[in-house]
């Protein structure tokens, strides 16, 4: 793992991204070779012919999931982005070319270039998957600790279709075993790391138990073993913080970018030119959603609703209307269910692809909101979320957003365990927020858009 702008990206992720830039570069060169009988070194303009659409399409393939782990094991999956990042990829080409008539010269080798390229960008997903299950090339972790640490270090593993470590032993604390991991003794762990390769041992003590003997730690450490507690092993592994932390420590000591200054100003920037563009690209569709609706039932297009944003403070966001006018008559906050009966017909067109979600534009401009963030609740949910889980009151540092890190990697909540797991990834970008985080996040949030993701 890499730690980039505050964030763990896998090793494999760049592998991927540097194979797709040369495969590209390489048939884009090629097809221009044959197309003009010449690989003489190109002019200014040339150049830009054949850079823009490189980062176009590596763009795309970032946009489309094809560079994280999850979608890879899937080869149907794999096909489906595939093919609509190429599709992609010529539709944003063919705008670009309006702006640079010059570019339909050599249009015929980039659209080639393009479909080949994301060919084989399939191809290389499918080998490197092939690769990665091999357990040579996996690292090799111990646990010491208690039965919660280690369940909840093995349930990572056991989640993911072939993931980054393999558990290789435990060392119980409290006298536990775990099913499937064997049992060292922390007398010989020393000598185990070395004959089983170990590359990193997690400290993981459950909250009431034992503590590792300190001097068996150092041994560790001056023997070259990587060491680590459990919750920067979770943050590293599964993108979350624990919320069972402490919370002042982690908010106090976290790498995010400040919440004042130069970073607050880009921040703040980045919300205006977002919202601006969305809103710009998306008018015809509004216009058309606001009269479908409309004739629906003849009820208001907007929905208002106060939701709670940063230190708490209260707003009224907007929304496009997607259920019924009395959907909640008797005045009690309710969570979406899957196929709810409250949602109108245009409200089941809308919802999954997030139509409805547009109008917080509007939020964002008026400085209300941001346009990456925990998304904001209802004061009600709030309260009971903040009296069931004390970390949740931690997400209201910083701005309610349209999209955030939990909407990009789990699915809509519509309960107390969702609500949980989804604070742990937004507390994660808490911690960790940054302008290049945004910028990735509203990138996976066209993945969520167009493959309709954990919307209901």
């Amino acid at each position: 793992m890499i730690r980039v702008f505050n964030l763990f990206v896998p090793a494999g992720a760049f592998i991927l991204l540097i194979t797709d830039l040369v495969l590209f570069e390489g048939l884009l060169l090629a097809a221009l070779a044959l197309g003009y009988g010449t690989l003489a070194p190109a002019t200014e303009p040339q150049a830009a012919d054949l850079l823009l659409p490189t980062v176009v399409f590596l763009t795309v393939l970032c946009a489309t999931g094809l560079y994280e782990r999850r979608f890879l094991g899937d080869v149907r999956q794999m096909a489906v982005r595939a093919f609509t990042g190429a599709v992609l990829t010529l539709a944003a080409l063919l705008a670009l070319a309006l702006i640079r008539p010059q570019a339909w010269e050599s249009a015929p080798e980039v659209a080639a270039a393009v479909l080949g390229s994301a060919l084989g960008a399939m191809l290389l997903r499918h080998a490197y998957m092939r690769l990665s299950r091999l357990e040579a090339l996996r690292g090799r972790v111990v646990v010491v600790g208690g039965a919660e640490g280690v369940g909840q270090i093995a349930g990572i593993a056991a989640t993911r279709a072939t993931p980054r470590f393999c558990l290789t032993g435990f060392v119980p604390l409290d006298g536990t075993t775990a099913a499937g991991v064997p049992t060292v003794p922390e007398t010989t762990l020393l000598e185990f790391c070395r004959t089983a390769r170990v590359t990193e041992v997690v400290v993981a003590p459950d909250p009431a138990g034992p503590e590792p003997r300190q001097n068996l730690l150092v041994g560790l450490r001056e023997a070259g073993i990587r060491v680590l507690d459990r919750a920067t092993f979770l943050e590293r592994e599964a993108k979350q913080i624990d919320v069972a932390m402490p919370c002042p420590h982690w908010a106090l000591y976290s790498s995010g970018s400040a919440g004042e200054g130069v970073a607050a100003a880009a921040k703040r920037v980045l919300d205006l030119v977002a919202a601006s563009l969305l809103l710009l690209l998306t008018l015809p569709l509004m216009l058309i959603t606001a009269a479908a609706i409309r004739l629906e039932d003849g009820g208001p297009v907007f929905y208002r609703q106060e939701r709670v944003g940063r230190h708490g403070r209260s707003f009224m966001l907007i929304k496009f209307r997607s259920m019924r006018v009395d959907a909640e008559k008797d005045g009690v906050a309710r969570w979406a269910v899957s196929r709810d009966p409250r949602i109108t017909l245009i409200g089941s067109l809308i919802r999954p692809i997030r139509v409805d979600e547009i109008p917080q534009v509007l939020n964002v401009l008026r400085g209300e909101m941001s346009f990456v963030g925990p998304r904001p609740e209802r004061p009600a949910i709030v309260a009971e979320l903040e009296q069931r889980m004390p970390a949740y009151a931690w997400r209201h540092i910083v701005k309610p957003g349209i999209t955030g890190w939990a909407q990009v990697n789990y699915p809509y909540g519509a309960s107390f365990e969702d609500s949980r797991e989804k604070l742990k990834y937004d507390l994660y970008y808490v911690k960790n927020r940054s302008l290049m985080m945004d910028l990735l996040i509203i990138l996976q949030t066209v993945r969520v858009v167009l493959f309709s993701e954990g919307g209901r």
